[in-house]
């Protein structure tokens, strides 16, 4: 089949397959897995947060989530805290390591993105971005059901 012949659907999806394999590539030759990233930059972002967040975050069964820490701690990306609010629990924190790793990954995506979209004129890419955020927007929403 010719791809001017495919559905929407099945373009985009193509697409997809082929960022998330350049991205997934790029973080393996920083030796960094998808989870471990997303966790570090849900750090970044969010600060630290306790176990069973980060576990609902990256939608990891939490004894999954122990085993990648202590890889991750032992790597010196992330230390493990007792929370002040609750004895019981423990917080994620990021570590420079942690950060510096989360920069290469950065760049990793940055690079993907930019390689994506070269073929593209500034035009395009805009014209793209404005469909993609209509179409999203017309999307019924998975949270409210709509």
């Amino acid at each position: 089949m010719e791809l001017q012949d495919m559905p929407i659907g099945r373009l985009l999806a193509m697409v997809h397959r082929h960022l998330e394999l350049a991205r997934r590539r790029g973080l393996r030759a920083i030796h960094v897995t998808p989870r471990q990233y997303g966790l570090l930059k849900a750090l970044h972002e969010e600060g630290s947060l306790c176990h069973r967040q980060m576990a609902r975050m990256l939608d990891m069964d939490p004894a999954a989530l122990s085993r990648m820490v202590r890889q991750m701690e032992a790597r010196g990306w992330v230390r493990r805290e007792r929370s002040d609010q609750d004895q019981r629990s423990w917080l994620l924190v990021l570590e420079p390591g942690g950060q510096e790793v989360l920069a290469r990954g950065q760049a990793v995506f940055r690079s993907v993105g930019q390689q994506a979209l070269q073929g593209l004129t500034e035009a395009d890419q805009e014209t793209l971005r404005e469909l993609l955020i209509r179409w999203l927007k017309s999307l019924p929403s998975v949270e409210t059901g709509r």
